[in-house]
């Protein structure tokens, strides 16, 4: 039995999102309605990673139910612990542009880390069967998706470094920690149902690379 239904093919379902994000890249592009994009910025992610949980149909669902509760609560509890100690990706702070925070790290975090080790853990263990090859090439994944989004995030006031140097301590982090996620995404026997997750993570990687390429800014 599945998690959901699955709601409409991934191909049609990515080409929605990609249209979305396509306009999303004008309106960061152009400056009238680069404030209107940023407010939009954190119900874009969860509703876009809603539907990817629904068209992905992880299972089966009770191992999927509580797999993505708990990698939303340990990714959450990571960032929190960094932004209030700085040991664990290095000394940050988050801006106001991914909304609501509790401990002053945005509630939609935790729920974009856990679409990203969804997305890359359910390309990954359909190619590989060993899990600590997949919990590596997983954290690789992830440690080249935060590399790419980055520059973008920073000018767009996500967040912050309070040396103003992105440090090695945070893709390290990044890698431990998705690679932690998806080695127990494995050990749960957890599987995915389409390609879209993957899909997701393309087209963000596409609109932090364009972002990056324009030089876009929050003023």
């Amino acid at each position: 039995m599945s998690f959901h239904k699955v709601i409409m093919d991934y191909r049609i379902a990515g080409l929605v999102i990609a249209v979305f994000y396509a306009v999303g890249i004008a309106g960061h592009i152009y400056p009238p309605t680069l404030p209107l994009m940023i407010r939009l910025t954190p119900w874009v992610l969860l509703l876009f990673g809603l539907l990817v949980i629904l068209q992905v149909n992880p299972g089966p669902p009770g191992r999927a139910a509580i797999w993505i509760v708990c990698t939303y609560l340990f990714t959450f509890s990571m960032e929190a612990l960094g932004v209030a100690t700085g040991n664990v990706f290095g000394d940050y702070r988050y801006g106001s542009s991914l909304g609501f925070q509790l401990f002053e790290v945005p509630l939609v975090i935790g729920f974009n880390w856990t679409i990203i080790v969804l997305a890359i853990s359910g390309e990954v263990y359909h190619v590989v069967r060993s899990p600590l090859l997949g919990a590596l090439l997983t954290g690789g994944g992830a440690v080249l998706f935060d590399w790419v989004m980055e520059p973008a995030a920073i000018s767009l006031v996500y967040w912050h470094w309070e040396q103003g140097v992105i440090p090695l301590q945070n893709y390290l982090a990044w890698f431990a920690i998705a690679a932690l996620c998806s080695w127990s995404f494995h050990r749960l026997r957890i599987h995915s149902a389409s390609r879209l997750g993957a899909l997701y993570v393309l087209i963000q990687l596409v609109f932090f690379i364009v972002l990056r390429i324009t030089g876009t800014q929050f003023p």
